[in-house]
């Protein structure tokens, strides 16, 4: 156990191992105070992945998945993780076996209230070992709060954490292409749709 910040008023303790331990300031090792620790039944946490395909008609996809910040990849640690890693694919097979499915809400913006997604398509991929969740329409916010909920199952008297993870979109940037003549967006958001207006200067997207 180890302390952090020896002259703060408060510090913050790390411990490894359960149980019942002695700690005491570090210039008076008489005044003993007992703390109990015990383990969090929360060992698991979700993972998403963001997955688009830029086409005529620009598809978002949400990869789902569960892992244990113990066994987790340095892609999963980093947040750049696509696909699970191997041990965080069984994981993600035992527990949608077991019943398990992740529920996302949206936040945009403002909205203090997430709203549900809307998709045509989701469920456990048995050949990527993770949940995927294919959006009805194309994300147009920049700026998304992501919650991943679940149900309560637990795997060896462990249960997954909530999760809340900021999704970040870049904007679009408005170009003239000469060789068409045409306004165009540039962007890796939502695939645009510009029409063009003679004598006028408003673009309608």
């Amino acid at each position: 156990m180890a302390k952090e910040s020896w002259r703060s008023k408060t510090s913050l303790l790390h411990c490894k191992q359960a149980g019942l331990h002695a700690i005491s300031p570090v210039k008076n090792a008489s005044m003993v105070r007992y703390i109990n620790v015990v383990h969090s039944p929360f060992c698991y946490e979700w993972y998403l992945a963001h997955h688009r395909i830029i086409t005529d008609e620009t598809t978002d996809t949400f990869r789902v998945w569960i892992v244990d910040p113990l066994h987790s990849s340095s892609e999963e640690e980093n947040q750049t993780a696509v696909l699970p890693s191997s041990f965080s694919a069984q994981l993600s097979t035992i527990f949608n076996k077991f019943g398990q499915e992740p529920f996302i809400n949206l936040r945009s913006g403002y909205r203090s209230i997430p709203s549900p997604i809307n998709t045509i398509s989701k469920g456990f991929n048995s050949n990527t070992s993770c949940w995927e969740f294919i959006m009805e329409e194309p994300i147009v916010d920049t700026q998304l709060t992501v919650w991943i909920t679940g149900k309560s199952i637990a795997f060896h008297d462990c249960f997954i954490r909530d999760k809340r993870i900021q999704l970040l979109l870049p904007k679009y940037v408005f170009d003239f292409d000469d060789q068409i003549q045409k306004v165009r967006l540039i962007g890796e958001g939502q695939y645009p749709r510009v029409i063009t207006v003679s004598s006028s200067s408003i673009l309608p997207v």
